[in-house]
């Protein structure tokens, strides 16, 4: 059986010394909200032992080379969801959870993101946004089309039927709107009619 516990001393010992069942063995598996909090304690002790020294000299508010509290919160943050999405793969999660640590140490000059996930790394995104922007480098638009197409099914909308010859001469008038504006059917309208 396995014990998800949150650190207390007491509990863990307690069912190993009483077992509540014979021939059972418990294993403790620690709770991850407790265990990323200890991880936040164990940065506000260094950071406050280490005081203004830099950590591993990169670390910091844009090379400030500080640990601030908010940093701090936001590894305990990252760290636990490490721990979340990696929870049935040790070598996955202990991956993750250094992927953290060396996206946090990297610089524009040492970038150290080759276990990040483009999914929060704004360098990968930026590499994939190269290849992204690639797709329309010397592209055009197809908002004409659209246009055309907006005039064309304002006089023979799409879900009506309308017979082959009304679509040619939906079609036809769209073209003269579109090129010329709604002026340029006056005079085939009063062709077709035999108005002046």
């Amino acid at each position: 059986f396995s014990y998800i516990g949150d650190g207390d001393a007491k509990v863990f010992p307690k069912l190993l010394s009483d077992p509540p069942y014979e021939d059972v063995s418990i294993t403790k598996i620690e709770d991850v909200n407790h265990f990323s909090k200890k991880m936040l304690h164990h940065l506000q002790k260094i950071a406050k032992s280490l005081k203004k020294n830099n950590i591993d000299g990169k670390l910091g508010i844009r090379g400030s080379g500080r640990m601030t509290k908010k940093m701090m919160i936001n590894f305990k943050h990252y760290y636990r969801l490490a721990i979340l999405r990696n929870k049935t793969n040790l070598g996955d999660m202990m991956r993750a959870v250094w992927a953290i640590w060396k996206h946090k140490s990297s610089s524009n000059s040492e970038p150290h993101h080759e276990w990040c996930s483009p999914s929060y790394c704004g360098y990968l995104q930026a590499l994939e946004k190269a290849d992204t922007l690639k797709r329309v480098l010397n592209g055009g638009s197809q908002n004409a089309n659209e246009s055309f197409h907006s005039i064309l099914w304002s006089l023979a909308p799409k879900n009506r039927y309308s017979t082959g010859v009304m679509i040619d001469l939906c079609a036809a008038m769209a073209a003269l709107i579109y090129n010329d504006g709604y002026q340029s059917i006056i005079p085939v309208l009063s062709e077709i009619t035999g108005t002046e």
